[in-house]
């Protein structure tokens, strides 16, 4: 928060006589800044399809529907407190960092979810009762990305 503004002052300073070059290096900033957390998001909602489509017996199509669905009525939510509580009362620093402990706490709860599942052996009965699927951690955790 405090690096990228005074690092893209000095790429200015050094790289003023080529806009060309500054852009290209902006980009690529960019670019590698969020191409890890892109992944992990992009990565939630196949795992958690999976999950809900196999292990828990949703079918494929009524799982990516209520999973979009969920996602949606989130994405709105979200939208809405940050824009009518959050900036208004805590500005763009307190918003960020509200948003920043908001990820901390749903990675650790994640992590806390991924430990109980370990260490209760993942496993779950079938329909049938008589052989456990087990489960995968990272399906589990996903919610947590």
């Amino acid at each position: 928060m405090w690096l990228l503004p005074r690092s893209g002052g000095l790429a200015a300073l050094a790289l003023s006589a080529s806009p060309l070059w500054l852009n290209a290096l902006r980009f690529a900033s960019a670019f590698a800044l969020l191409l890890v957390p892109a992944a992990a998001m992009g990565m939630t909602l196949p795992l958690l399809t999976r999950a809900l489509a196999v292990d828990y017996g949703f079918g494929f199509g009524r799982a990516l529907s209520l999973l979009y669905g969920v996602n949606t009525l989130g994405a709105v939510f979200g939208t809405l407190v940050t824009e009518q509580l959050l900036l208004a009362n805590l500005g763009v620093y307190g918003s960020a960092a509200c948003a920043a402990a908001l990820d901390l706490f749903a990675a650790a709860l994640g992590a806390l979810l991924a430990r109980r599942v370990g260490a209760s052996g993942g496993a779950a009965a079938t329909s049938a009762g008589d052989e456990p699927r087990h489960r995968s951690r990272r399906v589990q955790s996903a919610p947590a990305c």
